[in-house]
């Protein structure tokens, strides 16, 4: 009989000789009956449901929603836009206005028309065309000013990089503050049918899998073979509830949202890189104390 050791060994196996490769085991109510097994995949192909035996868990639906943190970059780029930069923008549209002539003329032509007629030149399309020219030559003037302005005062490098850093802190913020995003980052809602991280593959498939166990749940083992990422999975809906970027928040939300009674044990073995290493283990706190055990393989 496979026993859940053994599918971990191979799994592990399989993440060793491919680095693209997560893998990974749950077993149920510490029986080896009851064993699923679940693999990641790229999200421009097929999704991999899970398996139980010879069964093919069936996946629910998980409409994918916008990236967050390309959301939150661009608010925070267009809050902190450079006034320089602001002001040449302003006078590059105003630009355009006048030249696809958008522009309002009527006011200020019926002016220069009735100065005209004092002098006995009564030509109206000859006002519009004095004064539309007059108003680009305008415009095209203060946008050249403002370009000035801009080459002088913002350096688009060090501007980047400052609004890229304070998009991060606010996004990192964001991720440890709650297992779900404020409103304005929860749509719209995309259709998913592709693939995705090994733990999205699993989430997706819980129902499935509750469905299939003869007897009460009580206890998961979940073997994984790297640790869960912070914040590279998409984030998606699944039912009524919002599952945040990244695949440690996912794990949060589902355990939260499970029947209390289950006692979760997560195993992992290769780790992530620094940063990413420690940003994963500060989602931790999303976790029921109470209900869930961490473990890393081998040490």
């Amino acid at each position: 009989m496979t026993t859940f050791s053994d599918l971990c060994t191979a799994e592990l196996s399989k993440a060793q000789h491919d680095s693209n490769h997560v893998g990974g085991v749950c077993r149920v109510n510490q029986n080896d009956s009851y064993l699923v097994t679940f693999h990641n995949n790229g999200y421009d192909t097929a999704a991999s449901p899970p398996t139980m035996g010879e069964t093919v868990l069936q996946l629910d639906p998980a409409p994918r929603i916008p990236s967050v943190r390309a959301t939150l970059k661009k608010e925070v780029e267009d809050t902190y836009e450079h006034p320089a930069k602001r002001e040449h923008r302003y006078w590059e549209t105003m630009v355009e206005i006048a030249e696809s002539g958008r522009m309002s003329y009527e006011h200020e032509a019926l002016i220069l028309h009735r100065e005209r007629l004092r002098y006995g030149l009564d030509n109206y399309e000859g006002a519009v065309k004095k004064i539309k020219e007059q108003q680009l030559a305008n415009v095209k003037g203060k946008r050249a000013i403002a370009a000035q302005e801009m080459e002088k005062r913002y350096d688009p490098v060090a501007h980047s990089k400052m609004t890229s850093g304070i998009a991060e802190e606010q996004y990192i913020a964001l991720q440890k503050r709650s297992l779900t995003y404020p409103h304005e980052y929860a749509s719209p809602r995309v259709e998913n049918t592709a693939g995705g991280h090994a733990e999205e593959n699993f989430i997706r498939a819980w129902s499935a899998l509750c469905m299939h166990i003869p007897e009460k749940i009580t206890n998961i083992e979940l073997y994984i073979t790297r640790m869960p990422c912070p914040d590279v999975s998409s984030g998606f809906w699944l039912g009524a509830h919002l599952y945040n970027e990244g695949c440690m928040g996912k794990l949060a939300k589902l355990i939260t949202t499970a029947d209390e009674a289950i006692r979760w044990q997560i195993t992992y073995s290769q780790t992530l890189n620094g940063a990413d290493q420690a940003f994963s283990q500060s989602l931790s706190r999303h976790f029921p104390e109470d209900r869930v055990t961490f473990l890393v393989h081998g040490a």
